[in-house]
């Protein structure tokens, strides 16, 4: 985009990410597709924990999943939401919580 909002996303995250304390939560209202698909990969990126491959028998990297997603699907307008303000179509919501450490 001509203004790196995608950039501007991909860092807001980061940032609200690293802000929360454990228990807090995260959410993101995006209204484009492209939007969406950052904010669905971070989310994604967080709630994954250990990524030694499955063959081992024990894990070595010490990884652990630093957010809990809580909206497995986006959550979008209902019909009457969108009646009653027709740009809430588009919007798209998705939350996770930040993992105690």
């Amino acid at each position: 985009m001509v203004n790196s909002e995608l950039d501007a996303i991909t860092s807001g995250l980061d940032q609200a990410i690293g802000l929360v304390t454990g228990g807090g939560r995260v959410l993101a209202i995006s209204y484009h597709s492209l939007e969406d698909r950052i904010v669905k990969r971070r989310f994604h990126r967080g709630a994954v924990g250990c990524t030694c491959p499955p063959e081992l028998p024990v894990c070595g990297c010490g990884n652990s999943a630093e957010l809990r997603i809580l909206t497995r699907k986006p959550i979008r307008a209902s019909a009457a939401e969108i009646e009653m303000n027709n740009r809430a179509r588009s919007a798209v919501l998705r939350a996770a919580e930040k993992v105690a450490a």
